[in-house]
């Protein structure tokens, strides 16, 4: 029998609108779509939402009936199909091997790059695709599909070989894996994307969000242009994020949230993250348009935005720490600024009266009249526009004050 991973999505008889967003989302076989059921609370599929689901459950047992199936969706509840011993060992050994970018093969650059505009990223991926499908994507007939073909078979035999003589090379590609940074996930999508473009979702999503008449101001353009671009754009930054591995970081992100949860701040999230050696760094320092320098950890927190809006994510992230939080509190921790924001206008006067009676005040003395800690005062003593003069002095920071 034909395995089922390898069965085309087009045999399920969806309508065409459900069967292109499957295909604009990387899903072309009943693998890609188990996967996508596994971990459908983290995939962002743009539109594929409840009744498209419920099309694909209708036409996925449909299909169980026909062939006399059994448990195709078992994985969607946590739980492996049940499969043949050798067929397994054949799978483990093909998903080692495969799981490259498709510019390792021997092919066209022009194939390469059709490969890529529809979502086909890795050699695995190509593998699992029928003929069929790769017809329609004008690859130039059926010479093209046998060099593709004749190319994989060898990219295949020279994998296998690597495996027999060296047993480690597996432990390394999971390592491999395991070990894939941010900076390599968005690197590649933000030195092809267009500057203008690069701006406004770093500009709306990012550290310091503006507004569509403040981007539209800086470009020249509509509001409406802008809001334009911003839908296009934030939909195809998630999807890239989500075909280039994105998910498996996605949960060590919220495992830092739960773990220091209103302790973070953006300092302390960068230092675990680069610590932990998920955030990585650019090749070379990139500049886009009205940018600058890019900054890395401003292009994570715009793609934790993105996954939590409900604009844009049919099913929105729900983080155990909410990202604008982490955002507006800049360097002082969730917490501490929620309590610097608690403090009342009344004890904020105190202070400042206090300051222009006496030329300053100390750290103690203002930590007695806001009754916080004295970390918290310092923020505090730095938001009324004072500077430290000495280890436990504050005053004004000019005279003009």
């Amino acid at each position: 029998m034909e395995d089922l991973d390898n069965i085309s999505v087009e045999h399920l008889n969806l309508s065409a609108r459900v069967f292109h967003a499957l295909q604009r989302n990387g899903i072309f076989v009943i693998g890609d779509l188990k996967r996508y059921y596994a971990f459908k609370h983290m995939y962002q599929s743009h539109l594929i939402g409840k009744k498209s689901l419920a099309e694909i459950t209708a036409a996925l047992n449909a299909l169980q009936t026909d062939l006399g199936l059994q448990n195709i969706l078992k994985k969607a509840d946590g739980r492996s199909v049940v499969r043949e011993e050798e067929k397994q060992d054949e799978q483990k050994q093909n998903d080692s091997t495969q799981d490259f970018p498709i510019d390792i093969l021997d092919i066209p650059i022009s194939i390469k790059r059709t490969l890529n505009k529809n979502g086909i990223k890795t050699v695995n991926q190509l593998r699992n695709i029928p003929d069929t499908i790769l017809a329609k994507m004008r690859l130039a007939g059926s010479v093209r599909l046998t060099e593709i073909r004749n190319s994989l078979e060898k990219n295949i035999s020279y994998r296998r070989e690597l495996l027999a003589t060296e047993s480690v090379i597996n432990e390394s590609v999971v390592d491999l894996k395991m070990c894939i940074t941010w900076a390599e996930i968005v690197e590649g999508y933000f030195r092809k994307e267009k500057d203008s473009y690069s701006y406004i979702l770093i500009k709306r999503f990012g550290l310091a969000p503006k507004t569509l008449e403040e981007i539209a101001l800086d470009l020249g353009v509509t509001r409406e242009r802008i809001r334009q671009i911003q839908e296009v754009v934030a939909v195809r930054y998630l999807k890239h994020a989500r075909l280039s591995g994105a998910i498996e970081l996605l949960e060590k992100i919220e495992e830092i949230f739960s773990t220091h949860g209103e302790e973070l701040s953006l300092p302390s999230f960068e230092g675990i993250l680069i610590q932990e050696g998920f955030l990585g760094k650019f090749s070379e320092p990139l500049a886009k348009g009205h940018i600058k320098n890019l900054d890395l950890l401003e292009t994570l927190v715009c793609w934790l935005h993105l996954l939590s809006d409900k604009r844009y994510s049919l099913q929105p992230m729900e983080f155990s720490i909410d990202i604008s939080n982490l955002v507006r509190s800049g360097r002082m921790s969730i917490k501490d600024r929620a309590t610097l924001l608690s403090i009342s206008s009344k004890a904020r006067r105190q202070i400042k009266r206090k300051v222009l009676f006496t030329g300053g005040i100390t750290i103690k003395e203002a930590t007695k009249i806001l009754s916080v800690d004295e970390r918290v005062a310092v923020f505090i003593l730095e938001s009324l526009n004072l500077k430290k003069v000495d280890k436990e002095w504050f005053s004004f920071n000019n005279l003009d004050d």
